[in-house]
C-alpha cells in the first residue's frame, strides 16, 4: 500500500514504551520526519532517535512534561521550529498509562467503576470475562493501524478513536 507519508512530519508521544517506539520506526520506514517525545526515559528516547534517524529521516527528540501545558507547548514548538508544521499526531499516552488488562484486575476494582465511568458498572465484569485474543498486541499490530490512519487511504477518517487492543481494554 502506498501511504504517501514520505516527507510528512509526525509527532509521536511516549517513545519510551515499546508501542511508541515501534510506531516511530514504522513511520520512519515510510519516510516521515519525526518529533519524538518521552516523559522521563531519556535512554529509550535517545535509542529511538538513533534508530529512526538511521533510516534517513529527520528527527527531533525531547523529554517533556505532559502534566504542564507549558511543557507540552515547548515540546510541540520544537517540532514546529524544525519542520514548520505537524501533519500527524500519534498520542501514545494512553498506552503508557494502561498497566493491565481487564482479566488481570480484581472484580471489586472494576465493579466500583472508573474515574468518570461509574455509570457503567456492568461493562467491566462483561469485558473481564470476554478476553477474545488472550494475548497482548504487538508493536507491529498497533503501528500498522497508525500508518493506515495517517495515510491518504484514510483521508475521510477524522476525529475518531480507534482502540487497537484485541478487545482487552474498555478504556
Amino acid at each position: 500500500m502506498e501511504t504517501d507519508l514520505k516527507g510528512k512530519n509526525v509527532l509521536v508521544t511516549e517513545v519510551g514504551n515499546p508501542l511508541g517506539r515501534s510506531s516511530a520506526l514504522a513511520f520512519a520506514r515510510e519516510g516521515a520526519n519525526l518529533v519524538l517525545g518521552s516523559l522521563h526515559d531519556s535512554d529509550s528516547l535517545i535509542a529511538a532517535q538513533q534508530e529512526t534517524a538511521a533510516l534517513g529521516v529527520k528527527v527531533v527528540a525531547a523529554i517533556y512534561e505532559a502534566a504542564s501545558e507549558d511543557g507540552v507547548k515547548q515540546f510541540v514548538q520544537r517540532g514546529l521550529d524544525e519542520f514548520g508544521h505537524i501533519d500527524v499526531l500519534l498520542n501514545n499516552m494512553a498506552w503508557a498509562a494502561a498497566k493491565q488488562s481487564f482479566a488481570a484486575m480484581s472484580f471489586e476494582i472494576g465493579y466500583g467503576g472508573f474515574d468518570g465511568l461509574d455509570n457503567f458498572p456492568g461493562a467491566y465484569p462483561v469485558s473481564r470475562l470476554n478476553d477474545p485474543l488472550a494475548r497482548y498486541g504487538t508493536g507491529q499490530e498497533v503501528s500498522s493501524a497508525a500508518i493506515y490512519l495517517a495515510s491518504e487511504d484514510a483521508g475521510y477518517i477524522t476525529g475518531q478513536c480507534y482502540l487497537v487492543n484485541g478487545g482487552k481494554y474498555f478504556l
